[in-house]
């Protein structure tokens, strides 16, 4: 799980799809965001990449900016995105004797950019 370093969880309450923005660092190298998005029947929520949309022939396609070439790479990172999201929005569950100054130091660090 080295290849991965989680940065910043993002929360978006003012918005009307979007529940928050994941940023994680891939192999060291790149940035990537996923964003949190709830289900179209509000009982879940997913991550996935933003995408952008295509029109052939009259028809739309979404196409996301960031695709893995592994599937179970894939599911990993999300996986290792879900924990860490899960682990900021709650904390209690981690540690409950952590003050809250101590469970998200960590991640309240701006983008290293």
């Amino acid at each position: 799980m080295s290849d991965f370093k989680f940065i910043k969880y993002q929360p978006t309450p003012d918005d009307q799809y979007m529940l928050g923005i994941a940023s994680v660092l891939l192999y060291g190298k790149v940035i990537v965001r996923y964003k949190l998005v709830q289900s179209k029947d509000q009982k879940g929520n997913f991550f996935c990449v933003a995408n952008y949309t295509l029109t052939e022939h009259g028809e739309k396609k979404y196409v996301p900016c960031v695709a893995m070439d592994s599937n179970s790479e894939k599911e990993m990172l999300e996986d290792f995105i879900r924990e860490n999201v899960n682990r900021l929005t709650n904390p209690t569950r981690v540690n409950p004797q952590a003050s809250p100054s101590a469970r998200y130091e960590e991640n309240e660090a701006p983008l290293p950019f």
